[in-house]
């Protein structure tokens, strides 16, 4: 039986709100949820501390209407700039729709295209997309590292259709 002053810490320290986290996205189902607003609201931690961050998101779940939820936790520093107009990769709690846990495992890994046309595209500011995208090229890549979408058109076509459902301009 743990002891009471454990309890406490654990509670204390956000290590509760992670565990549940962790179940979240391990058994939730994923979705897009658009940053619409945020602020910081103090800080937490001891010795290096992050910013504690309340959001209001628009889940956007794919075989369901949009819903807007309101999230609040502590982020790295390094992610606070991204928020403005940040698509997030989200977990939806099975049990509780409203309740979400982000992804933030994606936020600092760079995927961009270069179309035909000459555009780039950056996917820095959408998760959700950039996690599809991930997992195109990973179901393509058969252990080989790597995937060359020119030189593989069905792994292509997949990437163009996450793409346009993110809303990015994507030539036909």
């Amino acid at each position: 039986m743990p002891d009471l002053r454990d309890v406490l810490w654990f509670l204390g320290t956000g290590e509760a709100e992670s565990f549940r986290d962790d179940r979240i996205l391990e058994s939730g189902t994923r979705a897009a949820a658009s940053v619409l607003s945020w602020r910081q609201f103090g800080r937490t931690g001891r010795g290096t501390t992050q910013p504690n961050i309340r959001m209001r998101l628009r889940v956007e779940p794919r075989v369901e209407a949009a819903y807007d939820v309101k999230w609040s936790g502590a982020v790295s520093e390094t992610f606070v700039p991204l928020l403005d107009g940040t698509v997030l990769d989200v977990a939806i709690d099975p049990k509780k729709p409203t309740r979400v846990a982000i992804d933030w495992g994606l936020a600092s890994t760079p995927v961009v295209f270069d179309t035909p046309d000459g555009q780039r595209l950056d996917l820095a500011r959408n998760l959700a997309a950039k996690r599809e995208v991930l997992e195109v090229a990973q179901g393509h890549a058969a252990g080989a590292g790597e995937v060359d979408f020119r030189q593989m058109p069905e792994a292509r076509s997949e990437v163009q259709e996450v793409l346009r459902r993110h809303g990015f301009p994507v030539p036909p």
